[in-house]
């Protein structure tokens, strides 16, 4: 991966770092239902989630915004 992989936050630009796409598929088998790590795998799934329709509405206002 080029970003590194790395489970721990960065302190700079240049450092590894994990995505969270990553962090969630790599984790996710190794927590047990219910427990507060799997709660938190959930959530960066949400955020994830919420990142990716906000990303996607964004291009296509800006599309719509360009064809007048």
């Amino acid at each position: 991966m080029v970003i590194g992989n790395a489970p721990h936050i960065p302190n700079s630009l240049i450092e590894s770092a994990s995505t969270l796409t990553s962090a969630i598929t790599l984790s996710m088998g190794n927590t047990a239902m219910g427990s507060v790590h799997n709660n938190a795998l959930w959530s960066m799934a949400l955020v994830l989630l919420l990142m990716t329709f906000v990303f996607v509405l964004l291009v296509r206002l800006l599309e719509r915004r360009n064809r007048i």
